[in-house]
């Protein structure tokens, strides 16, 4: 997982899903990585009724679960009202089950590749699941917004409660004084509401996806100002610059925010990107945006550092696969790719 890439830096982004689960479990049906068991144990405590063929697809299942609680409940909820208990009931659920693996977790390989993982300084791990045990005994630290200068702040474009998502992170301090970090872009068990699930939430995600993009590509143009004021174009060793002052935002106080830019999608956006146990599905469509804003970005001055998508022939160029990889179609490339 931990490789020193071209540029001579260990950093590294590595984005893990519910598969990751899966690999600990044993691929067995268990609410920490099948959506079948994790919504129907759900619907169960609720009153709801979910088929295996209704959670075939899990937010149109959520946004169904969510209705037949608004309906049959005395309160009189509205679809929201309603989504947001049912977000509590989730928590629960996982909470259970997150207490009844912890032992096999902390004996697992993965457990400790990832401990080895974050105790490399600058390493982030962005985890879309919503639970926390991939991470062992770093899961006892605050997953918290730290204190900022108006910066975590948008005055247009998203959501005000998407906005935090992007600088809410776990800090993990190194001896090296840098600091590893573990970011949560879909919301974590700690604070039911920030858990992203239906299709309003998948809706509003891309507006903050766009939000902190273009934040990042101002913190650039700073950067390339302050190294490069004369010249126009990224000159060959931009990148290695660019990472340069990354690191130095790495290792700056995570205790307050004065940087726009100070989210994960800066990370994402530069360092070596690697995938475990996740896929991009048809709902998450601003994170196949930034894949492809991210291609774009590093094609100026790193065209060897990412992914060459190519639609026609419906073909990717993985680079921690080392090989060009077919597909039927597009929409299966995106949903087996990065798996």
């Amino acid at each position: 997982m931990v490789t020193q890439n071209s540029t001579g830096s260990t950093s590294k982004l590595v984005i893990i899903g519910s598969g990751f689960h899966r690999q600990v479990l044993g691929g067995i049906a268990h609410p920490l990585c099948d959506w079948v068991q994790l919504l129907q144990s759900v619907a169960a405590r609720v009153g709801g009724r979910l088929s295996a063929e209704d959670c075939a697809e899990p937010t149109q299942a959520w946004e169904k679960l969510a209705a037949q609680v608004a309906a049959t409940t005395k309160k009189g909820l509205q679809a929201n009202q309603a989504e947001r208990e049912l977000k509590e009931e989730l928590c629960r659920v996982l909470q259970e089950n997150t207490d009844g693996t912890h032992l096999v977790y902390r004996h697992h390989p993965l457990n400790k590749l990832v401990a080895a993982f974050l105790a490399r300084g600058g390493s982030h791990l962005v985890s879309l699941n919503f639970d926390q045990l991939a991470y062992g005994e770093q899961a006892n630290r605050a997953w918290r917004l730290p204190r900022s200068n108006g910066a975590t702040k948008a005055k247009t474009g998203p959501r005000k409660c998407d906005v935090p998502l992007l600088y809410r992170r776990i800090s993990v301090p190194n001896p090296e004084s840098t600091v590893s970090m573990i970011w949560h872009p879909h919301g974590c068990i700690k604070s039911p509401q920030t858990l992203r699930l239906g299709y309003r939430d998948y809706g509003m995600l891309p507006a903050a996806y766009e939000h902190a993009f273009k934040q990042f590509k101002r913190w650039e143009r700073r950067v390339f100002e302050k190294r490069y004021p004369r010249i126009r174009r990224a000159p060959k060793n931009a990148y290695k610059r660019m990472l340069e002052a990354l690191a130095e935002l790495d290792r700056e106080p995570v205790d307050i925010i004065d940087r726009e830019a100070d989210t994960w999608v800066t990370r994402f956006m530069l360092l070596p990107v690697e995938v475990v146990g996740a896929e991009i599905s048809s709902e998450e469509i601003g994170l196949r945006w930034l894949f492809v804003q991210r291609q774009r970005n590093l094609q100026r001055y790193a065209p060897d550092c990412v992914p060459v998508f190519h639609r026609q022939a419906r073909t990717f160029r993985i680079p921690w696969k080392s090989r060009v990889e077919r597909y039927a179609s597009w929409e299966q490339a995106w949903c087996t790719v990065f798996i």
